[in-house]
């Protein structure tokens, strides 16, 4: 724990030695996961933490979205109008999919992925089609190990 607390805000790590027996693995893990907290607290904003995720430009978002990248510059500052809810939503969800789903820095690199799946656009392309219902519902389906054997 202490050495946790070392990686949380530079806070001081108290013991002098580390303690035998300490599994580095389930460190990493929890190091991680507390860095996904900290992600989350900083983009709390679904368009945010969407592009944070998907390592996204405001000219990327813009192109999804049918407008400049002035505009998306704007929602950034001021939040997106209310028509665009939707579908800065189903991005955001699927950022977060992808981001618990697929190996670290994974996310990145599938939204610029062609697939047949997608009639070989990529996941940009599918939601600059206005197709992110359907994309997100396929998407929500890929993961969704309840149905499994």
């Amino acid at each position: 724990m202490d050495r946790l607390r070392g990686h949380i805000a530079n806070v001081p790590c108290q013991s002098v030695r580390t303690r035998d027996g300490i599994d580095e693995h389930q460190f990493e893990w929890a190091r991680k996961a507390l860095g996904g907290v900290e992600l989350e607290h900083k983009h709390a904003e679904p368009l945010q933490r969407a592009m944070a995720v998907l390592d996204l430009t405001s000219t990327d978002v813009a192109e999804m979205m049918g407008v400049r990248r002035q505009a998306v510059d704007g929602w950034l500052r001021a939040g997106p109008p209310r028509d665009r809810l939707q579908k800065i939503g189903a991005l955001a969800e699927i950022a977060d999919i992808l981001r618990y789903r697929l190996r670290e820095g994974t996310a990145p690199l599938a939204v610029h992925m062609k697939s047949v799946t997608y009639d070989g656009r990529t996941i940009l392309d599918v939601f600059a089609d206005d197709d992110h219902i359907w994309l997100l519902e396929l998407v929500r389906c890929s993961f969704d190990f309840n149905d499994v054997a």
